[in-house]
C-alpha cells in the first residue's frame, strides 16, 4: 500500500511539473485566498471576546468586536469574489487547453495502435480525465490553504488551551489510518468503473452506428438486456464505492464523537476552575472545527490521489503519443520536390500475432503510370496502401520515395502529397464543400469543376443549400455511389503526386465507374496511381497490373483494353 501510494505521489508531482500555467495569475489566486483565509480565522477569537464582553456586561468590548467582525466580513467577502473568479477562469483554461492537448494527442496515435484502442476510453479520456489536471491544481491550492489554516488553528488553540489541543492532535493518527486503506480500496474500485465504463462507451457507440442491423435481426431486445445488465453492474460497482465512503466516515465520526465527549468533560472542569473561560472556549471549538477540516483534508489526501491518479495514468498514455510523434518527427525530413519514383525493396510485414501478410516484395512505381493490384480478400492489398500512407510502420525492407527513406520522411509532409482512398468513405458532419476541402486552402471553382467530372454537382445543386448543405452523421442521407464519389473530390482536388484508391468502384454504377477512370486517366499523366480492385477496369491507356499471391507479385501484366 505504501509503494503504491508512493508511486501515486510521484506521478502526482510530475504531472504538476508539467502543467503550463500563468504563474503571476496562479501567485495572486494564492495570495488572495491566504488572506481571505488569514481573515476568516480572526472572527472566532473576535466572537469569543463578545461572548465574554456578555458575561462581563462590557459593552464597549461588544461594539468594538462587532464593528471589527463587520470589517473583517466585508474585506473577506469581496477577497473571495476576487478569487473565485480568477481561480473559475484560471482552470476553465486550463481545463480546455488539456482537452485540446488530449484531442491532439489522439489524433497522434499511431493507426496499428489506433486499432487496438477502445473508442470508449478516448471518449472519456476527453470528456472526463482530460479535468484531473484543473482538479490536480485546485485540490494543490486547497492543501497549501489547509495547511495555512491548520498551522494557524493550532498555535491559537495552544494559546488557549494546551491539554485540549493535545487530545485533538492523538486522534489525527486513527483518521489517516482508516482513509489510507479507505483510499487504496477507492482506488480499485475506480479503476474498474473506469474500465467498465469505455467499453459501455463503446457499446453505445455500436448500437447507434448499428442501429439498422440490429433492426433487420431483430437483436433489440437482446441488446436492451445487455445495456440494462451493464448500466447496472455500473451502478453497482459505484454504490459499493460509495458504501466505502460511507463507512471510512461513520469510522471517523465515532472518533470525533469519542474526542469532543472527552474534550468537553475536562473544558467543564477547566471552566469550574477558573482555568478557561466560556468566551475562549466557544473560540477555542471555533478553532478546532477548522483544524479538524483542514487536518481532515489531509487525511482524504490519499483518496483524492488515488482516484487522481487513475485518471493521471489514463490521460498520460494518451499524451504519450503526441510526445513520441513529436520526438519522431523532430528526426525526419520533409518531401520537397514532386515526388516521381517509389520503389520497395524486400518488403515483409507481419500482423503483431505474428501472421505474416507480405513477404520479400519488391516493386516499382513511377510518376505517369496507373498500377492495379489485384488479389484475393485478405491477401494484403490494403495492407501495402496503409504501410506506403504511413500508417503502418513496423515492418521490414526498405521503401524509397525519390531515394528517401519513408520511415525517415515526415507523415504531415508525405500526406501533403500523398492522397489515399479507402473503401470506408467517411464523411464528416460538415458542409459538402468543406467536406471535399477538409481544412485546406482549395478554390470554390476547382471543388465545382471537379464534381462536375464526377457527376455529382447536379445532385448537390439539387439539395436546399448546395454546396452548403450540412451533410447528416457519415453521410446518412446519401447514396454509397454519391459518398464515394465526394471522397474521390476530396482526395483529386488537392492534386497531389501520389493516389492510393482502396476498392474506388465497388459502390458505383457502370456509368459512373466510366467517367472516374478517364479522371484517373488524365490525373495519371502527372502522378502514380495505385489502385486496388476485384473488378476488371476497362482503362484506355497501358496499365500495369499486379497479382498478389502467396504473400508476394508473382504475375506483372502491361496492356490496354
Amino acid at each position: 500500500m505504501i509503494d503504491d501510494l508512493k508511486k501515486d505521489l510521484l506521478l502526482f508531482y510530475k504531472s504538476m511539473r508539467e502543467l503550463n500555467f500563468n504563474k503571476i495569475k496562479l501567485s495572486i489566486i494564492f495570495i488572495t485566498m491566504i488572506a481571505s483565509n488569514i481573515l476568516g480565522l480572526i472572527n472566532p477569537l473576535l466572537f469569543g471576546k463578545i461572548i465574554n464582553g456578555i458575561v462581563n456586561k462590557s459593552m464597549d468590548s461588544i461594539k468594538i468586536n462587532l464593528l471589527l467582525m463587520c470589517l473583517v466580513l466585508f474585506i473577506s467577502i469581496i477577497l473571495n469574489y476576487i478569487n473565485n473568479i480568477m481561480l473559475i477562469k484560471f482552470t476553465t483554461d486550463l481545463d480546455v487547453n488539456m482537452k485540446v492537448n488530449v484531442f491532439n494527442s489522439i489524433l497522434k496515435i499511431p493507426y496499428s495502435d489506433f486499432l487496438k484502442i477502445d473508442k470508449g476510453k478516448l471518449i472519456n479520456n476527453i470528456e472526463d480525465d482530460s479535468t484531473v489536471f484543473s482538479n490536480l491544481l485546485s485540490n494543490n491550492i486547497s492543501v497549501v490553504i489547509n495547511t495555512i489554516s491548520m498551522v494557524i488553528s493550532f498555535f491559537i488553540m495552544l494559546y488557549i488551551s494546551p491539554i485540549l489541543t493535545l487530545i485533538l492532535v492523538l486522534t489525527l493518527p486513527i483518521t489517516a489510518i482508516i482513509y489510507m486503506i479507505s483510499g487504496n480500496k477507492i482506488k480499485l474500485k475506480e479503476i474498474e468503473y473506469r474500465n467498465n465504463h469505455d467499453s459501455f462507451l463503446s457499446f453505445l457507440n455500436e448500437t447507434i452506428y448499428g442501429w439498422k442491423f440490429l433492426k433487420l435481426f431483430n437483436a433489440e431486445k437482446e441488446r436492451c438486456n445487455i445495456f440494462k445488465k451493464t448500466v447496472n453492474y455500473l451502478y453497482s460497482i459505484k454504490i459499493n464505492e460509495f458504501k466505502i465512503q460511507l463507512w471510512s466516515g461513520i469510522s471517523i465520526n465515532i472518533v470525533s464523537f469519542l474526542a469532543n465527549t472527552l474534550n468537553i468533560l475536562i473544558s467543564v472542569y477547566l471552566i469550574f476552575n477558573g482555568k478557561l473561560s466560556l468566551g475562549m472556549l466557544t473560540a477555542f471549538n471555533s478553532y478546532a472545527e477548522t483544524f479538524k477540516s483542514s487536518s481532515l483534508s489531509f487525511t482524504q489526501l490519499n483518496s483524492i490521489i488515488q482516484e487522481t491518479a487513475v485518471s493521471l495514468t489514463r490521460i498520460n498514455e494518451v499524451l504519450n503519443y503526441k510526445k513520441k510523434s513529436e520526438s519522431k518527427n523532430s528526426l525526419c525530413q520533409n518531401l520537397d520536390n514532386s515526388i516521381q519514383r517509389i520503389e520497395i525493396k524486400d518488403l515483409s510485414y507481419s500482423t503483431l500475432d505474428n501472421i505474416e501478410i507480405l513477404k520479400n516484395i519488391n516493386l516499382e512505381f513511377k510518376k505517369s503510370n496507373i498500377y492495379i493490384i489485384k488479389g484475393e480478400s485478405g491477401s494484403g492489398k490494403t495492407t501495402l496502401l496503409n504501410i506506403l500512407g504511413k500508417f503502418l510502420d513496423i515492418y521490414t525492407g526498405d521503401i524509397l520515395i525519390n531515394d528517401f527513406y519513408l520511415r525517415n520522411i515526415d507523415r504531415k509532409s508525405l500526406r501533403n502529397r500523398v492522397n489515399y482512398i479507402t473503401q470506408d468513405n467517411f464523411l464528416f458532419s460538415l458542409s459538402i464543400k468543406e467536406n471535399i476541402t477538409l481544412y485546406r486552402d482549395i478554390p470554390f471553382e476547382s471543388i465545382e469543376n471537379i464534381c462536375k467530372r464526377l457527376n455529382i454537382h447536379d445532385t448537390i445543386m439539387s439539395l436546399p443549400n448546395e454546396y452548403e448543405t450540412i451533410i447528416n452523421k457519415n453521410g446518412n442521407d446519401l447514396s454509397g455511389g454519391e459518398k464515394q464519389r465526394l471522397c474521390i473530390a476530396r482526395s483529386i482536388v488537392s492534386k497531389p503526386d501520389v493516389y492510393l484508391f482502396d476498392e474506388i468502384t465497388s459502390a458505383i454504377d457502370k456509368n459512373n465507374i466510366e467517367e472516374i477512370l478517364k479522371i484517373i486517366e488524365e490525373i495519371s499523366k502527372d502522378s502514380i496511381v495505385l489502385l486496388t480492385s476485384h473488378e476488371d477496369l476497362k482503362f484506355s491507356i497501358p496499365v500495369i497490373e499486379y497479382h498478389l499471391r502467396d504473400k508476394d507479385f508473382t504475375k506483372q501484366i502491361v496492356h490496354t483494353s
